[in-house]
């Protein structure tokens, strides 16, 4: 296959921020996107001409899995690994081997461990922060039932008392019930400002 053409149907992987290689079972290089380029700090043009086997450190499990992937042993494979920069130091990723659509040839996807342990921490706190706030609403709703009660017996209070200085402490508690359930109006509606 021609890498030109190649290259032009595979445009789309210099758009991701992941790291990108399509690869034949051999291990040659066939096109990478930006990002890994970037990071290795090696052309693309030498990236195509060398084997994804000298990339990592240890490149064991790779070849397994490359293996594995090319002879439809499996659709997709994953493990960790060090990724070896030609400019110094290791850098860890996971790796993801998969399938692609071109005869021969398998893509592999390189993710900064730092970047997966990043994306996972912002999904716990998505969840975290949905389950605090559907906790407050239920608060909310426990809370404002009973303060419906307290309202309506200080008023039916209020009108049973002669006495001035008595109505208002039934004042006092209709007005502070009152209070508790704008509060509580305002946790429960929809998201307006802070």
């Amino acid at each position: 296959m021609n890498v030109e053409r190649l290259l032009q149907g595979l445009a789309a992987f210099d758009q991701l921020a992941t790291m990108v290689a399509l690869v034949d079972a051999s291990g040659q290089c066939r096109a990478a996107n930006s990002a890994l380029e970037n990071t290795l700090g090696v052309s693309r043009r030498s990236l195509q001409r060398s084997n994804v086997f000298d990339w990592l450190a240890d490149a064991t499990a790779l070849r397994d899995n490359v293996e594995l992937v090319a002879g439809n042993q499996v659709a997709t494979s994953r493990f960790d690994a060090q990724l070896h920069r030609p400019t110094g130091g290791d850098l860890p990723v996971h790796v993801i081997v998969s399938q692609s659509d071109i005869p021969d040839c398998v893509l592999i996807e390189l993710i900064e461990i730092e970047q997966q342990t990043r994306l996972d921490r912002e999904e716990r706190a998505h969840t975290l922060a949905q389950s605090n706030k559907d906790l407050v609403r239920n608060l909310a709703h426990e809370i404002k039932n009973p303060l419906g009660g307290i309202r309506g017996a200080a008023q039916l209070l209020e009108m049973e008392i002669n006495s001035r200085e008595l109505s208002e402490y039934t004042n006092v508690i209709i007005h502070e019930a009152d209070r508790l359930q704008a509060l509580v109006d305002r946790l429960l509606a929809p998201h307006r400002r802070p």
